[in-house]
């Protein structure tokens, strides 16, 4: 039997299921997915690697994410392991466009990766009560770096990141009807923006990774990957 673990280096199995579904409960997302023509979900390369962009595409746009983890992808010469990432020189991981809080976090997550034997099996278990809890035990790794890579690496079918300020974009962006003029960062509005989009999302699940991913496509037009 295939693994989850071995399905991640193609687009994921339920993707065919989710669209028709969504296109079927949501005509907004439908339009987004019909627009999108053959655009998917693809690998994301290794979880260690996908963890690496995630935390540098924290709070800064998609082109600048690119940008950065480019420069330090060659830096290590493409060699995305616990190791590499600690013997490459702070102040040139600095130098490719990371913070120095950045700078801490990586290595945070490549000393986890090593002290605990992290290997494919871990990638098995249950996401919600063994590995997001995991993850975020390590410093640096909050909630939205843990579902960043259920969604690009895992392929968990359900997973809805209410911190996202992409999603919350998408939502805003594809269901303006549903909100009105208030102040842009008054936070009652951003408040409201998630509780409209966890209302949005019932008509979604089981797909709501799949959802998110078109409403970041409607924003970018191009998705991080990580």
């Amino acid at each position: 039997m295939t693994t989850r673990y071995e399905q991640q280096s193609t687009t994921p199995l339920f993707w065919e299921d989710a669209t028709k579904y969504l296109c079927s409960c949501d005509p907004v997302l439908a339009k987004i997915i019909h627009s999108m023509g053959d655009k998917k979900l693809q690998k994301s390369g290794d979880p260690f690697r996908a963890l690496i962009s995630s935390i540098v595409g924290q709070q800064i746009s998609v082109k600048a994410a690119n940008a950065i983890f480019s420069r330090v992808a060659t830096l290590v010469n493409d060699i995305f392991t616990p190791y590499s990432i600690l013997e490459a020189d702070p102040e040139l991981l600095r130098a490719c466009g990371l913070s120095g809080q950045k700078v801490k976090y990586v290595s945070n997550i490549a000393h986890y990766f090593i002290n605990n034997s992290v290997n494919d099996s871990f990638w098995e278990q249950d996401f919600e009560s063994v590995i997001l809890p995991s993850l975020v035990s390590i410093k640096g790794v909050g909630p939205w770096t843990a579902q960043m890579l259920g969604i690009f690496y895992l392929h968990e079918p359900d997973i809805l990141p209410l911190l996202d300020i992409g999603l919350l974009r998408g939502v805003q962006k594809n269901y303006p009807e549903l909100f009105n003029d208030t102040t842009k960062d008054d936070p009652k509005k951003l408040k409201k923006v998630q509780e409209t989009t966890q209302k949005l999302a019932e008509n979604w699940r089981p797909y709501c990774s799949v959802a998110t991913w078109y409403l970041w496509a409607s924003i970018d037009g191009e998705i991080v990957q990580y």
